[in-house]
């Protein structure tokens, strides 16, 4: 009888203090929120933008999926300092791109998983850069020779 009242009480116990030791716990998907691409020496970076609520040791941004073309590569991260805004970057070399290829980067949370519509799709220009310095040059004549003063 001593047994099956302490065993009600533990229960009783348990049931009442359970909402004061479970927390619910409130998280945002990742959103990638803008990709930026540099050229440097005919090699593509994309500067990658990512927005996240928390970064701790235990709920942070660990994967970035960049697909374009048939290439789908995964990069694992590790948490990162927010900037006050939220967000932190990451730098992704593509290597030299040919054409515009179409692109899509997810981030991946620890604990709301893959951003799915949060992700960011888009084109990368192909950066040729003899022919922007070329075309920069002649805007460049161009516009001296007509606000040059006579």
């Amino acid at each position: 009888m001593k047994l099956k009242r302490l065993v009600l009480i533990i229960l009783v116990t348990l049931v009442w203090a359970s909402p004061n030791l479970v927390q619910p716990v409130f998280s945002h998907p990742a959103e990638v929120r803008d990709v930026v691409p540099r050229d440097v020496g005919g090699v593509t970076y994309l500067n990658i933008t990512i927005w996240h609520d928390i970064e701790s040791s235990l709920h942070y941004v660990d994967t970035l999926e960049v697909t374009w073309s048939d290439n789908v590569t995964t990069l694992a991260i590790d948490p990162r300092p927010l900037a006050p805004d939220g967000t932190f970057t990451v730098d992704y070399i593509m290597g030299p791109v040919s054409g515009t290829p179409a692109i899509t980067v997810r981030a991946r949370c620890t604990v709301t998983g893959y951003s799915g519509a949060l992700s960011w799709e888009g084109q990368i220009p192909e950066f040729a850069s003899l022919a922007f310095l070329l075309l920069f040059m002649i805007g460049t004549l161009i516009a001296i020779f007509l606000f040059k003063k006579h």
